[in-house]
């Protein structure tokens, strides 16, 4: 998984920012590959935020209505109001 995420980091220069919402206890995919993930954007200049919900699993935003999506849906809003209220696209 993490060299397809090296290969997307590196096609990412120069695209618009960008929100990363991971579940911390991902039973499919290695939480160290999100992080370095991100990690990699950063080397390579794109904004972006990482926003890591240590207690839910893989595919957490299943349940809308549950807390972990709660604060997921915090985070998009937040984070578009941020990026595309100052025309940062």
């Amino acid at each position: 998984m993490f060299e397809s995420c090296v290969g997307r980091a590196r096609r990412c220069r120069g695209l618009p920012q960008a929100l990363l919402l991971m579940s911390g206890h991902d039973l499919f995919l290695d939480v160290e590959d999100n992080r370095r993930f991100a990690a990699r954007l950063d080397e390579h200049g794109v904004e972006h935020q990482l926003v890591e919900l240590p207690w839910t699993e893989h595919m957490f935003d299943l349940n809308w209505g549950g807390f972990a999506s709660q604060i997921a849906r915090h985070q998009i809003g937040s984070f578009l109001d941020q990026h595309l209220a100052h025309g940062n696209t």
